[in-house]
């Protein structure tokens, strides 16, 4: 019998194993990389933050690792013998690492993996997602089996192990207990991940279709504006949240109230629909996380759709910002999107069409041929769920929305 390889696959939500976005359980977004030299000061500031708890947890004792350690977390010139992934959030404005998660050599077949998670980040699977691409990347370099050490009582960390799906073997080690994992894939290994990408991305999602408030920053008292529409749309809609618009040069637009920016309202805002020119949308983002935003909707046009170099960039840009914030991000340059939801009843478009409720969803990456579908469906009298539209789909995809709906 020929000798079959096993090809081991990142879940479908990750951007890829060693770089781009990782969603959390609680629905918000970090990033992740390989460690590198730029990251020293990064590691060592990160494990300078560390409880004595999580110290003692990572290195079995309470010891910082010293200025060689540091520099090895951030050698990424030979990952067959160490490597090390970090991931980030844009803390009070500065971009921090909030877990480090990293496999040494140990003989020809086996590496020693080993993880450690900012205090304020337990407990939201960023472990697990770090193990998962850990494994994926150390079987690459041909590497069979995963070790690990851990204190007898660190429960989170043997939950990373024992729920991974793979096939792992326990036992006691001079007071400490040694886990072995084995690479190859299992079912029960595929199915977790699966699973996990569902819920997570579920719940990352929910902001959109079930907000408690919302901003439309960009509103006007145009009628012919876009910023009009939106913020007229949603209140014909029959939305029954907090319902914000901002401008700083009014104080009330159809009698919402009116602010100069999102961090000056003064209730929460859960989702903000931004309709500004490109060049402004990035400050935006970044008073959005200010004010403790969690989900951004970018009708704006001016990005890659332009194809050019500087609005690729800028596109780019604005997916690492909100990111980086651990926010997600619709579009940019779309329509929108709405939902009939009975408990939501939401027009956060610029669609003069609002479709009857019924349990058909809805997915386009044409603003225009969004429009048309959904006055055909009125005029037939089709009931939708949701609509989406995805425009230059930068962070959510068609693949999110699906599973979102399933």
């Amino acid at each position: 019998m020929e000798k079959t390889q096993v090809i081991s696959l990142p879940p479908v939500y990750q951007d890829s194993v060693e770089y781009g976005r990782i969603l959390l359980r609680d629905g918000s977004v970090a990033m992740v990389h390989i460690a590198n030299e730029k990251d020293v000061a990064s590691i060592k500031a990160f494990f300078g933050r560390l409880s004595k708890d999580s110290l003692y947890q990572r290195f079995l004792g309470f010891c910082k690792p010293d200025e060689s350690q540091q520099y090895l977390f951030s050698d990424d010139r030979d990952p067959q013998d160490h490597l090390s992934l970090v991931v980030t959030r844009v803390i009070n404005g500065e971009n921090r690492i909030i877990a480090v998660g990293s496999y040494f050599k140990n003989d020809a077949v086996s590496v020693e993996v080993a993880l450690a998670v900012d205090d304020h980040f337990h407990c939201l699977g960023i472990g697990s997602s770090l193990f998962e691409r850990l494994s994926v990347m150390a079987e690459r370099e041909g590497y069979q089996e995963l070790i690990g050490y851990t204190h007898i009582e660190n429960q989170h960390m043997l939950d990373v192990f024992r729920h991974s799906g793979y096939d792992y073997q326990e036992e006691q080690d001079k007071g400490l207990m040694k886990v072995v994992v084995s690479l190859v894939p299992t079912q029960d290994s595929a199915a977790r991940a699966e699973k996990l990408d569902a819920l997570f991305t579920e719940q990352s999602l929910r902001s959109f279709f079930h907000p408690k408030s919302i901003a439309v920053v960009g509103a006007s008292r145009r009628p012919k504006s876009i910023g009009y529409r939106v913020l007229n749309a949603l209140k014909e809609s029959g939305f029954e949240g907090e319902l914000y618009a901002i401008n700083p040069n009014v104080n009330e637009i159809l009698g919402v109230p009116s602010y100069p920016k999102v961090s000056a309202v003064s209730g929460a805002v859960e989702l903000a629909v931004i309709v500004v020119p490109s060049s402004l949308v990035l400050d935006i983002v970044d008073d959005c996380a200010a004010a403790g935003v969690r989900a951004l909707i970018v009708i704006s046009a001016g990005f890659a759709e332009v194809n050019t170099p500087e609005s690729v960039a800028l596109q780019q840009a604005l997916v690492e910002k909100a990111r980086g914030h651990g926010m997600r991000l619709l579009g940019p340059n779309c329509l929108g999107m709405l939902t009939t939801h009975s408990a939501v009843s939401m027009n956060a478009s610029f669609s003069p069409v609002f479709p009857d409720q019924g349990n058909v969803a809805m997915l386009s990456q044409s603003g225009a041929l969004g429009i048309a579908i959904l006055s055909m469906a009125k005029a037939r009298g089709l009931g939708l769920s949701s609509f989406v539209s995805i425009g230059n789909k930068a962070d959510i995809s068609g693949n999110d929305m699906l599973q979102y709906w399933d």
